[in-house]
Parts: C-alpha cells; structure tokens; sequence
C-alpha cells in the first residue's frame, strides 16, 4: 500500500506511462555503446569549477514542443499497463476510501477518462458512492468500461448494485450529466503532468460538473506536479546519436539507470486542482515567479561517475580503463532537464492522523523507480555540455494552453549555464 510520505522537495513552485504518450525518441538500454570522439562541448562551460563567483553565463539551446497525440487513442494494452502499476492502482483505492468514508449512499463521484476497465469508479461504487459517472471519449473503450461495469453490477454475481456506475460517452468538456458531483476522480496526469490536457479539462469540470468546486475535499487528485532537474543521459553520448534540441523530448523509463541528476530536483509545476492556474497568468501562458535554479554538486558528479563506471562495466562488458574514461564524460556534462510527474492524491490530515497519499514516479533525489509514467527529457543542447561543480543552471519554463480542452498545451524551456 502507497502512503509516501516524503520530505518536501526544493520547491520552487509554480503554479502518464512508459507506453502513455509515443515518441520517435523513447528507447531501452545502451547497446554497444560507441561514444562521441571528442569530449562533451566545453565552450564557455565549467568544468570542474569551485564555489566562487559566476565567471561565464551560457544560454543552452531552447527546447520547444506540444505533445502530439491524440488524448483517446490509447490501446487496451497501455491501459493494462497503468492498472497494472500497482503503486499507482493501490495509492487512488486507499484515496477513494478515505475521501467517501461518512459518505456513504450520499456523494455522487465524477471520473473523467474512466478507460476500459472503468476501475475508478468500481473503487468509487464499492467506497459507498451513490451514482459514479465515468466518461471516456473513445467509443470503443466506452464499450469495454459498460462490459467491465456489467460484471461488477451482475444482479446475481456482481458486488455493485445495478446502474451505479453509469458509463458516459464523450468528452468530459462536451457532455452535460444529470445532476453535479461532490467528488471528481481523474487520472489523466501525463509524463509531465498537465500534457494530456489537464488544465483546460478541471477548469471546464469545475465549473459545469462540480457541488462544490473551490473546496479541495472534490478532487483526487489534489495536486499534480511536475518535478525537474538538469540531468546527464548517458544515451546522449553515443556516436550514432543524432538527436537535435529541438526535435521532440526523449521519453525515457522512470526505471533507467542511465539517466542521472544533477542536482537537487524542484516543482516545475504544481496544480491545485481546486484553484484555477490562469487567474494569475498572462492571457494564456502559466510561467514560475522566478527561474528554477539548480547548483551543480562536486559529490552528485563523483556519485554519478562511480554508478555509470559500474554500469558500463556491469551491464555492457566495457572493459574497466574504458569505463571510467567514459563515466568520467559521463557524469560531468548535462544533456537536458529530466521531468517526471508526482501526483498528490490526498494531502493528509494531522487531526485524523492520515499521512499524506503520494504517487511517486522516481525517488525524492530523482533516483530510477518502476512506474508506468515515463521520464521526459527535454534536450538543452544538441551535443552534451560539460559542467562542474559549483555551476548554475537558471531555467524559465513556460506552459502555454491551447483554446479548446482537448488539444495539448506547448511547453518552452530556456535555461542559462553560469559556469565558474
């Protein structure tokens, strides 16, 4: 059972699945691993740098994109996938049981992209709700969500009374229900988490859909988050690599060991869904009050280059000298900032003694865990830069969302090297 309790990040606040979102650029292990002849790009970048003032700054390259895909069109597959995430799974049931405990029979729940197996509102039936409306936008997946509710609700079989769970068709932004929720219930959180449309999607299901739509008690989630830091991948170094800044992010497992932080992660984004992200924002575009800044660690480096010597070693039977010339320009260059999603399912309650419910796709330090969400890798530089410690990395992302609900926000990120 997933009752994390974290220590907090390094919050400089703003404001789904190795398979959920495809990408020309996601990809495995290293094979055969033939490095670039030349060291990481040093120009006007530290290498190896003290604690003192800045001497260089270094605009890294512009990484710029909206997710291409299509919000319905995931396979039955990629579904089994995310149910079968047993974090993930096990953390929105013990969510859904708090949250409708002393409501039994009473409170009418909302779950919008319900999928085929519609197992958010089977959770929600079976904590006592008194109607569960699950909306899916694919028809074809709105078929399997009615077979998979049929058997929960079978009169002589099932463990639902019949026409609890009533299946929706549609786009949650397009359909109108009967009568308005007390809670809504959504996992619809990609890689990063708001770019599967989250934004424009709570802000419609607050308005149209929701009792009481201000009170963080309607919403499981309660926070979305995006966590980011600078990070070396080691990918990034082969000579056949041919990856450019401004092509589409890499989309890599949240379990690969290949990819390394720099630095102490922070909140990119963090999404209160009972607020609304846009009533402070400039038409449009979510920015950070302040750029994100990351200080390089001597010791992170040194951890790094010991973890990637030992993986060449280990998992690509790279001779021993070799491997540690390679983690050496491993570790000490930056390709560009690693993002994962944190999703924040129930803060918790002191006076109830309830520790908070956190889905965590990597560890606190950015460390590789299992997760069915992927690790996005937005480029920063064509070629990996080489850093040192002591240097800063100051990065302004911004998130500008689309006019309609379904389609996908763009994201831009523009960092800044400071180089001792």
């Amino acid at each position: 059972m997933v009752v994390a309790c974290w220590a907090p990040l390094a919050v400089s606040a703003l404001l789904h699945p190795s398979a959920r979102l495809g990408s020309s650029r996601a990809h495995g292990a290293l094979v055969n691993m033939a490095l670039h002849d030349a060291p990481a790009d040093s120009s006007c970048a530290g290498g190896g740098g003290t604690d003192t003032a800045h001497a260089a700054a270094r605009a890294l390259e512009v990484a710029a994109w909206s997710p291409s895909v299509d919000f319905v069109e995931f396979t039955v597959e990629m579904y089994a996938m995310m149910v079968g995430d047993q974090e993930r799974t096990a953390a929105f049931e013990l969510a859904i049981q708090r949250r409708l405990a002393g409501h039994a029979d009473d409170w009418v729940v909302l779950d919008i992209g319900t999928g085929p197996s519609a197992i958010l509102s089977v959770f929600a039936a079976l904590a006592g709700a008194k109607r569960v409306y699950a909306i899916e936008a694919n028809a074809a997946i709105a078929e399997r969500a009615r077979e998979a509710v049929a058997l929960v609700e079978h009169p002589e079989r099932g463990s639902i009374a019949p026409g609890t769970i009533v299946v929706v068709e549609g786009f949650s932004t397009a359909v109108t229900l009967p009568e308005r929720a007390d809670l809504l219930v959504a996992e619809i959180v990609g890689s990063v988490a708001s770019e599967e449309g989250m934004y424009r999607t709570i802000q419609d299901a607050r308005r149209r859909h929701l009792k009481r739509p201000d009170d963080p008690a309607s919403f499981i989630p309660a926070r979305c988050q995006t966590v980011a830091v600078p990070a070396s991948y080691a990918e990034h170094h082969k000579k056949a690599c041919n990856w450019t800044a401004s092509g589409p992010p890499v989309r890599l497992a949240c379990s690969s060991p290949w990819l390394r932080p720099l630095s102490t992660p922070q909140l990119w984004e963090d999404f209160a869904l009972w607020e609304d992200p846009t009533a402070t924002a400039a038409g449009n575009v979510l920015s950070l009050p302040a750029p994100l800044e990351f200080r390089i660690s001597g010791a992170t480096i040194e951890a790094n280059r010991q973890l990637f010597a030992e993986q060449l070693e280990q998992l690509e039977d790279v001779p021993a000298g070799r491997a540690a010339e390679l983690a050496v320009e491993m570790s000490g260059s930056i390709s560009g900032l690693a993002c994962w999603p944190r999703i924040v399912l129930d803060e918790g309650s002191v006076t109830e003694d309830e520790p908070p419910i956190i889905i965590e796709s990597r560890g606190s330090e950015g460390e590789p865990r299992t997760s069915h969400w992927q690790t996005v890798l937005p480029l920063l530089c064509t070629k990996p830069v080489a850093v040192g410690a002591g240097d800063v990395v100051s990065v302004v992302p911004t998130i500008t969302l689309a006019e309609e609900g379904e389609s996908p926000p763009r994201y831009e990120i523009r960092a800044t090297l400071l180089s001792e």
